[in-house]
């Protein structure tokens, strides 16, 4: 004769983006009936979700810092047109809402699918919104570019195909 199973619940108390979950003993058989009822299954699943919990928070986090620095570049009007010749990059920007750019700005350059060719370029002011800096490897092909100031305030981001004669044109997007 099979013996009855003793029933918990495992309930969301809270919602995303920071869950939180409680076991709930919902009845049943009495504990140590079937050895399988043990609550400490679910206690152990209960840390991995505290864990996974955790993750989600600082992702969260990570995202708000993020989506920050893309606000910025937006609330300061920042537009930029990225160019290349060999392995000189020369870059304009433009601030609608005014104000000094910095001396140096760094342009992150990502390969889609190899990671092990991706590289930072110094860039240096050169002029009133100039600046001109030098890869360190020559590239072709499809890059994910991020214009960043040396603070970390403000970033422009974009898709560039380096093969073009168009320049790349960034305008800072708020959402």
């Amino acid at each position: 004769m099979r013996s009855a199973r003793k029933i918990f619940a495992l309930t969301a108390v809270s919602a995303l983006p920071c869950p939180s979950y409680a076991i709930q003993d919902l009845g049943g058989a009495h504990p140590g009936d079937h050895p399988d009822d043990d609550p400490s299954h679910f206690r152990e699943l209960l840390r991995t979700l505290d864990v996974v919990t955790d993750l989600l928070r600082i992702l969260v986090m990570v995202g708000a810092v993020v989506l920050q620095r893309d606000h910025h570049a937006a609330s300061l009007g920042l537009s930029a047109d990225l160019m290349r010749s060999g392995n000189g990059i020369r870059l304009l920007i433009n601030s609608s809402a005014g104000g000094d750019l910095p001396e140096l700005l760094n342009i992150r350059l990502a390969h889609p699918t190899q990671s092990g060719f991706d590289q930072v370029v110094k860039m240096k002011l050169v002029g009133q919104g100039f600046y001109e800096g030098s890869l360190l490897a020559d590239i072709n092909g499809r890059w994910h570019v991020s214009i960043e100031d040396p603070a970390g305030k403000w970033r422009l981001q974009g898709d560039w195909r380096v093969d073009s004669e168009e320049p790349l044109r960034v305008t800072a997007k708020a959402g």
